[in-house]
């Protein structure tokens, strides 16, 4: 069955359907989806009916379920397929990486100060 013919899933969409199915307990599949990114896909796909969540419990409706099969992302079964699994394995972290770290930051200040007493 076709279901929402017209709903495209992005990549961090089928990676957050992916690895929720994945997961061994609910708890361990919030903890999976991290990032600004993975959060958003997964506020998008609870409005959209997809799945439920809390802060202590996420779980894909049946018609999550039927949008997997119509991606391939799950088989007939409902276990993971290739396709699915390779979403589900993916170590995404959308957030944005910190630029440096204070290490590298302090030496180009000291630097910087050295220079200003030589001048």
């Amino acid at each position: 069955m076709k279901l929402l013919q017209t709903l495209k899933l992005t990549n961090t969409q089928k990676e957050v359907l992916s690895k929720i199915k994945a997961a061994a307990t609910p708890v361990l599949a919030l903890e999976r989806l991290t990032g600004a990114n993975m959060q958003s896909a997964l506020e998008t796909l609870s409005s959209l009916g997809i799945l439920t969540y809390d802060e202590e419990n996420v779980d894909i409706t049946e018609k999550g379920e039927d949008l997997m099969k119509d991606y391939n992302l799950i088989d007939e079964m409902g276990e993971l397929t290739d396709e699915g699994n390779s979403f589900a394995s993916l170590n995404n972290d959308n957030d944005q990486p910190p630029i440096g770290n204070m290490g590298d930051d302090m030496g180009a200040f000291e630097s910087f100060s050295l220079l200003k007493q030589i001048i």
